[in-house]
């Protein structure tokens, strides 16, 4: 399934990458295996399904209420939507 927004839409109009904030917070990598292997869902319903798992450990990590919130990078609005449309392009089997 194509998801009908990309992470890529969010890297460019923030200009903050997925590396930038997986090299910052590592866990973000595990998370993204995590939904690859959750992968391939064919409708958004699946899709929505499968992502709300990984909206507790997305708000953890990154946000205005994650454990980086003071950090200029991590604990961003901009953090928060390039990851979690990276994990769900992700889960849509999206590269």
């Amino acid at each position: 399934m194509i998801d009908h927004e990309s992470y890529k839409q969010y890297e460019k109009m923030y200009r903050v990458t997925w590396r930038q904030l997986a090299a910052a917070e590592p866990e973000l990598n595990t998370l993204l295996e995590q939904a690859r292997d959750a992968g391939g869902c064919r409708t958004v319903e699946q899709v929505n399904g499968k992502f709300n798992t990984f909206k507790t450990p997305i708000h953890k990590l990154v946000g205005f209420f994650g454990k980086h919130k003071g950090p200029p990078l991590l604990g961003t609005q901009a953090a928060y939507d390039v990851v979690t449309w990276r994990l769900r392009n992700a889960i849509a089997g999206d590269r």
